[in-house]
């Protein structure tokens, strides 16, 4: 079963600094509603961050509306690319070609007419890295982020958990430095130690700083 605003009242998790959602639009929008209510009666006035990661039987032509929607209520919104294709897609074929001009164009449908808030889409696109797009009521940004290890890496062994690994670093990235850019770096470099191994990687063999520091180098980063 999915977890539920009763789960997170009984793990005494009301003030936690950021909620990752993997679920439809709707179920987003009424978990969000229940979070605000329940920090409310905690007397938490502090908005956390919101990311989410779209339920993929969920990404269809039929629900591009209600996802748009939706977008306006977090913060990051970040399907992968086969994901955001599957909004567009005439036919159910599970064949997706990479296209950097089209992924482009397809996240840049998501950006609210109305921004209340910093938002950004952010695009997970496996082997071919990130597709980064931070909107602010003043201005747009965007661009290309490659993935920590070369496509054609030995270190890369399985990809499964990558992205979840790469949603929770892009979190801790935003929160302690407030720019979506430095977020999905930290994402990048978290997804580049969980595609190392087979099952969870060992946090006392993950030298985080020093991969960090590497990797912002090689993209010319600048942050403290």
């Amino acid at each position: 079963m999915p977890s539920t605003v009763d789960d997170i009242k009984a793990a005494r998790m009301a003030t936690a600094a950021c909620f990752h959602f993997f679920d439809t639009a709707a179920a987003v929008s009424h978990q969000i509603d229940e979070i605000a209510v329940l920090r409310a009666e905690q007397s938490i006035s502090l908005r956390p961050l919101y990311v989410w990661e779209p339920q993929a039987k969920s990404c269809s032509p039929k629900t591009l509306e209600d996802h748009r929607t939706t977008v306006e209520d977090v913060d990051i919104f970040s399907p992968n690319h086969a994901e955001l294709a599957s909004f567009f897609a005439k036919s159910t074929s599970s064949a997706v070609m990479f296209d950097k001009e089209r992924i482009e164009r397809q996240a840049r449908t998501f950006v609210p007419s109305r921004l209340p808030r910093p938002l950004c889409i952010l695009i997970r696109c496996a082997e071919h890295g990130c597709f980064v797009l931070s909107v602010t009521p003043k201005e747009e940004k965007a661009a290309w982020l490659p993935p920590y290890h070369l496509s054609d890496s030995q270190s890369v062994v399985d990809p499964t958990g990558a992205g979840n690994a790469f949603l929770g670093g892009a979190a801790m990235g935003y929160l302690e430095h407030g720019d979506f850019f430095i977020a999905a770096a930290y994402g990048s470099v978290a997804a580049s130690f969980a595609v190392e191994v087979v099952g969870l990687p060992d946090i006392q063999e993950c030298d985080v700083e020093a991969r960090l520091k590497n990797y912002v180098s090689r993209l010319g980063m600048a942050f403290g």
